[in-house]
């Protein structure tokens, strides 16, 4: 690696990742350095059919010694950067909170989304408490005791699991209790109760 290191030709790690991934969407100007061997053996890697997966990479730079400020670094302040989803991950120098950045606003916007589409017109949850007359009375679900009787938590439950998938990961990686590791449900107050709530919070905000 030394001897590779030192006669690339690439002047640092970063300047060889950057042909290596190269993105012609994301470069203007510049022509194409990949070749037909270069891009098959990139595509390997990026789909998971090689032995290392991208998982495993990214998590080694993410918890490699070097990748976050030491306390007697300048930069120290950027420990702290990652708690906030406003700055750029290209405005910090250090991956590892240039990376918890990055994958926050992309959460963020993720579930941005998700609620977004929550919010739009269901027929399936959504009654009208009359009609406009321009639809027939049979194509609109009118507020009436049967179809109040129809709702249930659990029903929301499956509904936002299915439709927000990420938002109920973290709504549950805050309400639910956790024994080892893993998630456990309260018989008095079970977390999905919680989650509804917080969700619904959300649509109606």
């Amino acid at each position: 690696m030394e001897e590779f290191l030192g006669n690339s030709g690439f002047d640092s790690v970063g300047d060889f990742l950057e042909i290596l991934f190269y993105n012609p969407t994301c470069v203007d100007g510049k022509a194409d350095p990949c070749g037909v061997t270069h891009g098959l053996a990139v595509a390997r890697f990026l789909q998971g059919k090689t032995k290392t997966k991208m998982s495993e990479i990214i998590g080694l730079v993410y918890s490699h010694k070097h990748s976050a400020p030491s306390p007697r670094s300048t930069q120290y302040h950027e420990r702290h950067a990652s708690f906030s989803p406003s700055i750029s991950p290209a405005a910090i120098n250090h991956a590892r909170p240039s990376l918890f950045t990055w994958a926050t606003n992309l959460v963020g916007n993720h579930v941005h989304q998700e609620i977004r589409k929550l919010t739009m017109k269901d027929d399936d949850t959504q009654l009208r408490a009359s009609t406009n007359g321009r639809r027939p009375n049979d194509s609109v679900r009118l507020v009436t005791w049967e179809t109040l009787g129809k709702f249930s938590i659990a029903g929301l439950c499956e509904k936002y699991k299915a439709r927000a998938p990420v938002s109920w990961y973290l709504t549950e990686s805050m309400a639910a209790s956790r024994k080892n590791g893993a998630v456990i449900t309260k018989r008095r107050r079970p977390h999905s109760i919680v989650q509804v709530g917080a969700i619904g919070s959300f649509i109606f905000a």
